[in-house]
């Protein structure tokens, strides 16, 4: 940032808030103003012309369908004429069998009689020829001009080889020409070439009665781009697109074109069977000239919109300053230490009901100064006997310790494990970290058995097997003392005889499993199930499972769904519990 910036910066720092928020209220009304109108001008520029591309699409895709529905009755005409008997086998005679000069008058009246058929009938048709191999042309004219029939390119003719040929730009004036080469039915010789002459002023008039522009112009072009029909004559035969700097494709082409050094729409329709195409021109100004208007009203809209906007922030500003100037003097006095300064009534707006929070709170603070006190007071006095009320661990485990040291000594030395034991236990319990290794998760378990086999003799016995493999691993302290206790109280305690506790461990792929069995009475079925829903939070647990519940609920908090307990039970055979958990070392 250069220092010019910075200056900028620290300039605008030190105005007043009333000028902060008047130029605030400015800009942030001014901006989106500005960009909604440009953005807007730009949008509605791009939809009109995205319009204008989709009508000149179906309007022109509906009046290609309509041209080419009358030239293809028109050319249904030209197949009617080559495949008929009568015109066949004359030609056919003409070809091959030398007639006489009554013959060749028979031949060209029935000729011409067929031909006048159907131009008598059409009356888009002016004439229709027939020219023999002979060089003899049959025809009728309706409109006795001279069409320099004899003169046409029959070589572009004979090349569609007996296919419709259309011809729009010829010598022949105002006539476009349908021409197809006739060949034997039987034979497949070339007999004749056909040339139905289609009045140009019919096809300008279909064009023109189906599609005008007010403010452009349409042509119809061949396939070599020349124009063949335009209300303008003159331009007849010569080339739309001369630049080339439309696309040549035979779908719907629309695009912006300088063309006569004006910009134009131009719209060029999907080409026709034939070839030909249909071009629609519009002057693009004509449009431009109305988007323009909406643009400057549009503008002359926001700008008022501005000026009344500004003058809004300017008095919405001040409504704002003048209550917060207020307030301000009001908290520098209190800052002073005139603790009962009151603010005056403000309006009941959130700055007046800052001011009433203030005056509360300047009330409040006077009462809270003298009640500080008392309170600090009670609070040390609370605090005193809580310190008084507690029970120091250390005494109880030197107690503990001083009780086995006595038994030791009178020579009762269970009474001195089962006191080392619970001193041990209870040591783990309250002091250590949250995760211990398995090895010492065992031992304490041990110290818990110890009491227990006391308590039992010889209904209870119990063995603990380790993997070395798991001696190192981590799992959080007393995971596993409710599942021994109630393999205790509700397995073995209730059977007839001995009873035998196993704790056993191993590593699973990156799981560490954790085994309890005990060979007591069992649980009935209907209890497992219960017992399985609390672990699974599917209803409410017993009393007896509420333990084997947190346990699971644990393992699932710490660790994920995958992991947590599984309980297996046959009546009268035994219980076990198999503990699925993480593998984990060096845990915090």
């Amino acid at each position: 940032m250069n220092s010019s910036s910075i200056r900028f910066i620290n300039k605008l720092s030190r105005l007043s808030i009333a000028k902060k928020l008047f130029i605030s209220f400015a800009v942030f009304i001014s901006l989106p103003v500005i960009i909604i109108a440009s953005r807007g001008f730009l949008v509605f520029s791009d939809f009109f012309e995205e319009k204008i591309t989709e009508y000149s699409h179906d309007i022109l895709y509906q009046v290609s369908k309509t041209m080419e529905s009358k030239l293809e009755k028109i050319g249904q005409i030209s197949f009617s004429i080559i495949i008929n008997q009568d015109i066949q086998d004359s030609l056919y005679s003409l070809a091959n069998m030398e007639p006489d000069d009554y013959e060749l008058i028979k031949i060209r009246n029935t000729l011409e009689n067929i031909l006048a058929s159907y131009v008598l009938y059409h009356p888009e048709i002016s004439a229709t020829f027939l020219l023999a191999e002979q060089g003899e042309i049959y025809g009728i004219d309706k409109l006795k001009q001279n069409y320099g029939i004899a003169e046409l390119d029959f070589y572009e003719i004979h090349k569609g080889e007996g296919a419709e040929v259309w011809l729009g730009n010829t010598d022949i004036k105002n006539t476009i020409i349908l021409s197809r080469s006739i060949y034997s039915v039987k034979t497949l010789e070339h007999l004749s070439d056909l040339v139905i002459c289609i009045q140009e002023e019919y096809l300008s008039s279909l064009l023109f009665e189906t599609l005008s522009f007010d403010k452009g112009e349409i042509y119809i072009i061949d396939g070599s781009g020349r124009i063949i029909i335009d209300e303008d004559k003159n331009r007849i035969g010569a080339l739309f697109d001369p630049e080339h700097k439309i696309q040549s494709t035979i779908e719907f082409n629309f695009s912006i074109q300088d063309l006569e050094g004006q910009e134009q729409y131009i719209a060029v329709g999907k080409a026709m069977e034939n070839g030909w195409k249909i071009v629609a021109s519009i002057p693009r100004k004509t449009y431009l000239d109305e988007i323009l208007n909406y643009r400057n009203t549009g503008f002359i809209f926001a700008f008022a919109l501005l000026t009344v906007a500004i003058a809004m922030s300017w008095a919405l500003s001040r409504s704002i300053y003048k209550p917060i100037l207020i307030l301000t003097s009001v908290i520098e006095k209190f800052g002073k230490g005139d603790l009962a300064v009151r603010c005056p009534p403000l309006p009941q707006d959130e700055i007046g009901e800052l001011s009433m929070t203030f005056n509360q709170m300047t009330r409040d603070i006077n009462e809270l100064v003298n009640k500080v006190r008392t309170v600090e007071s009670m609070k040390r006095d609370v605090e005193l006997r809580l310190l008084q009320m507690q029970i120091n661990p250390h005494f109880l485990f030197n107690t503990l310790e001083t009780i086995n040291w006595l038994a030791r000594t009178q020579g009762t030395e269970d009474i001195g494990i089962i006191a080392k034991s619970l001193g041990d236990l209870l040591r783990i319990t309250i002091y250590g970290k949250d995760y211990v290794t398995l090895t010492e998760e065992l031992g304490s378990l041990e110290n818990y058995l110890k009491i227990q086999k006391f308590r039992y003799g010889e209904k209870l016995n119990y063995s603990i097997e380790m993997s070395e493999k798991t001696s190192s691993l981590q799992i959080p302290k007393l995971l596993i003392q409710p599942f021994v206790e109630n393999a205790i109280l509700h397995g073995i305690d209730p059977a007839l005889g001995n009873g035998f506790v196993s704790i056993s461990s191993e590593l699973t792929g990156s799981n560490l499993i954790v085994r309890v069995e005990d060979n007591g009475v069992g649980i009935p079925s209907k209890h497992l199930k219960k017992m399985i829903d609390g672990c699974d939070n599917r209803e409410e647990p017993e009393q007896n499972s509420i333990g084997i519940r947190n346990v699971q609920k644990r393992i699932k908090m710490l660790f994920g769904d995958e992991y947590g307990i599984e309980i297996r039970s046959e009546l009268g055979e035994g219980s076990v519990v198999i503990m699925i958990l993480p593998e984990l070392n060096n845990v915090e």
